[in-house]
Formats: structure tokens, sequence, C-alpha cells
């Protein structure tokens, strides 16, 4: 039998990883509110303009991405040289890792976090340093830069963050960059959700100014195509052009450019998508008054709700499980027991979660 162990490496053997395939097949009969995907479909008429882009000679020929990247950029706001594509934002973060990150560095993020930061330093064997958020729910700003020290190559901050939708302010991003450029110290702006609300980001001067700023965005969550798989690392031109080396041959498929360059195309799906959002929050928000359940919005494509004060929410989401309605998963810091990260879906599938919501209260009360 072979010894693994003098094969793989250390990082990859030691981590333990959940199959999501099988996660993920579970979800079809389910309202899915757990993984704040864009659950507002295409009209059958958009869509088949859509799939229109997509030609025979789109699955047979090596895909030209020329135009996608002449597009986002220009969608973005920056120079071509200054995007790298990839397939989903979490392989634009390995692509960072695959730059820059070796054994023993030290990297610094907020708590609670997107995975899979923790997952790559696992893989890498770095050392992942998380800094709990203050009583606010808002990253740290000053601990986080008191933790760097001379084996931090990287800080991430999410913008806002996909687990509780808070973030760091404008300035303090700045004060943070300037902070870690004159330490040669990376820093990565998660910005995944940023088109929930707006089209622009105020931290593309950052990139210019200190050198040392990588954005990160995807298609997945408002522009609706987590299945088409695309993110985007935005940099200075000297960056992305090492980023640009580690990218596969092909970092997207020709399917995906077509789909993105589609829907950067046709800005008024993304406005409505951001319209009912809009209309989504102000609806729970008002049933949440009215059963007595606090509320937090967001800016992203969520809302926070303290739906069993002071207790871990495993049961109430096997509880809403039961009723057919799926829901993040429960938080660890002691000031977020209670409270669930729950998608804004369309008014039908919000009036949904609001009935099983309030029949579980009776439920309990009746108990």
């Amino acid at each position: 039998m072979v010894d693994l162990t003098k094969i793989l490496k250390p990082g990859v053997h030691l981590t333990e990883r959940r199959n999501f395939r099988e996660k993920l097949a579970t979800r079809k009969d389910y309202l899915r509110l757990d993984l704040n995907e864009n659950l507002s479909e295409l009209s059958p008429e958009l869509f088949n303009d859509m799939m229109s882009t997509v030609q025979p000679g789109t699955f047979t020929a090596y895909p030209d991405l020329g135009p996608i990247y002449s597009r986002m950029a220009t969608h973005v706001g920056v120079s071509e040289d200054q995007i790298v594509l990839t397939n989903g934002s979490d392989m634009g973060i390995k692509s960072i890792f695959d730059a820059c990150i070796e054994r023993g560095d030290h990297i610094v993020l907020h708590d609670p976090y997107f995975l899979m930061y923790e997952r790559y330093a696992q893989f890498f064997e770095a050392e992942l340093e998380a800094v709990p958020v203050c009583l606010d729910w808002r990253p740290d700003c000053e601990a986080m830069l008191s933790r760097v020290n001379e084996r931090t190559k990287m800080v991430v901050v999410e913008e806002p963050s996909g687990n509780l939708g808070t973030g760091l302010t404008a300035e303090e991003l700045e004060h943070m960059a300037a902070e870690l450029a004159r330490k040669n110290v990376l820093l990565v702006i998660d910005e995944a959700y940023m088109y929930c609300e707006r089209q622009h980001s105020p931290h593309l001067p950052l990139l210019e100014k200190y050198g040392n700023v990588i954005l990160v965005r995807t298609m997945s969550k408002a522009y609706g195509l987590a299945g088409a798989r695309l993110g985007v690392l935005i940099s200075s031109p000297a960056i992305a052009r090492e980023l640009y080396k580690v990218r596969s041959l092909y970092e997207i498929s020709g399917i995906t450019a077509n789909v993105t360059e589609w829907h950067l195309n046709h800005p008024e799906v993304l406005a409505e998508y951001q319209a009912t959002l809009r209309e989504g929050k102000r609806y729970l928000e008002k049933e949440c008054a009215r059963l007595g359940i606090n509320f937090k919005d967001t800016p992203a494509n969520f809302v926070i709700m303290e739906v069993d004060p002071g207790q871990h929410t495993a049961d109430y989401s096997a509880r809403l499980k039961e009723k057919r309605i799926l829901i993040g998963k429960p938080y660890s810091l002691p000031h977020l027991l209670g409270w669930a990260r729950i998608t804004v879906g369309t008014p039908a599938q919000c009036r949904q979660l609001v009935e099983a919501m309030e029949a579980l209260i009776l439920e309990r009360e009746a108990a």
C-alpha cells in the first residue's frame, strides 16, 4: 500500500473537507435561502436572448477571451491590464495564494470570514489569524493591523462581509492600505456582494495610490451567474501581470464569457434585481417588527434576523428545513448566538419564509 504522506502535501492531506456535491444535491426541492444565490430567474424572453449569444462554435473552439476582457475592463473602469478573470471568485482567491503565499506565511482577516480563505491557507501551510469582529459586528481595523508581523503577507477585508454584511469605511480601508504598503503587505478587499447595491467601488483609487491592493469580485451573487462561474481580480498592472501567470490555460469558458457579456450589456437586469432586493428587505423588516424578531439590514443580498435569542440556531434551522426552507449556517461567536443569515428572495419567497417563521412561533407558544 502506498504511503500517501510521502506523496501529498501535508496541508492538503491533513485538511478535512466535506463533499459539497452531496449538500448541493439535496437542495433542489427547498427554498434556498442559505447560500446567497440570486433567486430571481430571467424571463423566458430574456433567457432566450441571452442564450442566443451561445453558438455551436462556442462549444467547439477554444475561447477567445479578448472581448470579455475589454468589456469587463470598461465596466469596472480600469485598463485591461488591471484585471484577471477567474473561474469564480474562489479560484481568484486561489490565484492570489498561488502567486503570493508560501509555507509559513501569515495572513490576517476578520472572523467570521469566507471559508475558502481558511482552506487555501491550510493547503499552502500558511498561518491564518482571524480577529473577531467588534460587538457592533464591524471588523476591528486597528486590531487587525496590530496583528501584522514580519511574516504577514496578506490582510483580507470583506467589503461587505459575506456573513454579516458589515465592513470598514472607505477612510478605514485607505488607512489600512497605507499602513500595509509601508510594510510591503498585500491588502485584499473582497467585494463579492458589491453589486447588490451599487455599480462602482469607492476603492478603485487605492490601486494606483498604494500599489498593494487587490479587489476581488464575482458575478455569482447579484448578477445571478453562480452556475456560470466568473470572478474578477482587479489590481495594479504590476500585480495583475503576476496573477495572470498562475491562471489556468483558459481561465473561463466561452459560454461563461458570452453570458457574462450579455449581462453587462443589459444593466436593466441588475437594476431590476436590486429593486427586488430593496422590496424584499422592506417587507421582511416590517414583518419581523410585527413578529417581534430583531432585524438587521445589510448592503448584500441577505439580512440578519435574531430568530432564537441567545441560542445556537442549528435547531431553528432544522425546524425550518422541515418546512422545506434552508437558511445560513449558525454563527459561532458568542455575541452572534441566536442570529441567522437569510438570503432575500422574491416577494413570494419572502412571504413563504415569513409564514414558516410565524408558524414556528405559534408551535413554540403551543408547546
